[in-house]
């Protein structure tokens, strides 16, 4: 009895691996259902790049995928995907072990029915999957969404990712995103463009952990129509120079913001810039290495009223001169344009050259802030 109790153990781990699951064809073109079909190991492997090129990719709840080094997942123009699983039986993705390499989950499809709720996504980002010219080319995330992809991804996990975990691009959208833990990445948790930056993005209930740079890393390329900031587990870093032109920047209370070098904010045309501090909650901006002049600062050329800075303690700007002004400065109001800014309790430090600086031509200053009492004009 106790040599067939050990026998029958045996067979029963040795299934617990790929014995028993069906491999995925490369292509997919049509409707297609992944199933929790084999109850004692892997249901399903890819040995290559799996791209679904039409139809939906349906992957049921308790369903698991191993994908072997050089595999990925695609889901492409004309594709889509639904995996949905739930709290008791979640959907995993995961490399063949715990350092194989495979490249992650590529998503250019604009469908409304791409939806990912209670996968476990582990390992991914051997391969770039990511290009943007303003973030240095090529990158690779665990989960990408590129090329006009539009997912909304909620109740998951991404961890172990060998670069990123997940990244959205300027032409991209992450419709929904709520409850998602990213931990252990080699590189940021999530590197997202400023325009897919909402009010209604829940990062405020994700969990960053353990990831190699701990931060929620922002680019632009240039006329993002706008990004919305909320607080998070962990910073912000703003990676380069955000330009918006047409939209509004509200960043809410509790919100901490590192600028990467030489990086800036820039407000101009038919938008405002609301920064919503508290005494208890201000808004930080500062630059990633604390050294007066690491970034260039904060630039407002919008006439709004709403143009209001309450509780913001900024410092490290001022690495450039902008708009003709003869001094450098952490928050700069007006270039050639009618503007106007009203500062309420904020604290500007630690810059080259002045706290504030503006244009005397057609700009409005409200300065109630005590320890703001260097204002430049040119």
């Amino acid at each position: 009895m106790t040599v067939l109790a050990v026998t029958l153990s045996a067979c029963k781990e040795k299934n617990n691996g790929i014995l028993g699951a069906q491999k995925l064809d490369c292509t997919i073109s049509g409707n297609l259902t992944l199933t929790d079909r084999n109850p004692n190991g892997i249901d399903y492997y890819a040995e290559c790049d799996v791209e679904v090129i039409s139809g939906t990719l349906t992957i049921e709840p308790g369903t698991s995928i191993m994908f072997k080094s050089g595999s990925g997942l695609r889901i492409l123009q004309n594709g889509s995907i639904r995996a949905l699983g739930n709290s008791a039986n979640p959907i995993t993705m995961a490399g063949e072990t715990a350092l194989s390499p495979w490249y992650g989950i590529y998503i250019s499809s604009n469908s409304p029915l791409n939806e990912m709720s209670y996968c476990n996504i582990t390992g991914g980002a051997s391969q770039s999957n990511f290009y943007n010219y303003n973030i240095g080319g090529d990158k690779a995330a665990a989960v990408s969404i590129t090329d006009g992809g539009k997912l909304a991804l909620n109740n998951s996990t991404v961890s172990g990712s060998a670069s990123i975990g997940i990244a959205v691009n300027e032409n991209s959208q992450i419709t929904g995103l709520a409850n998602v833990t990213v931990s252990n990445c080699l590189s940021y948790p999530m590197l997202i463009a400023a325009n897919s930056l909402t009010n209604s993005l829940g990062l405020s209930t994700c969990s960053f952990t353990g990831n190699q740079i701990q931060r929620i890393a922002i680019f632009s390329n240039g006329g993002t129509s706008g990004m919305y900031l909320n607080a998070t587990q962990i910073p912000y870093l703003v990676l380069n120079m955000m330009y918006i032109s047409g939209g509004n920047i509200v960043i809410n209370q509790g919100v901490n913001i590192f600028m990467g070098a030489q990086s800036y904010m820039q407000l101009d045309n038919n938008g405002y810039f609301d920064i919503n501090g508290t005494l208890s909650q201000p808004v930080i901006i500062r630059g990633d290495v604390a050294t007066a002049g690491y970034w260039q600062g904060l630039i407002v050329n919008t006439n709004s009223p709403l143009n209001v800075f309450d509780y913001l303690q900024i410092s490290d700007g001022g690495s450039t001169i902008n708009c003709f002004a003869p001094d450098p400065s952490n928050i700069q109001v007006g270039c050639i344009n009618t503007a106007r800014l009203t500062l309420n309790n904020c604290s500007s430090t630690n810059q080259l050259g002045c706290q504030v600086s503006h244009y005397t031509g057609d700009v409005t200053l409200v300065n109630n802030s005590p320890d703001i009492t260097q204002v430049c004009t040119y």
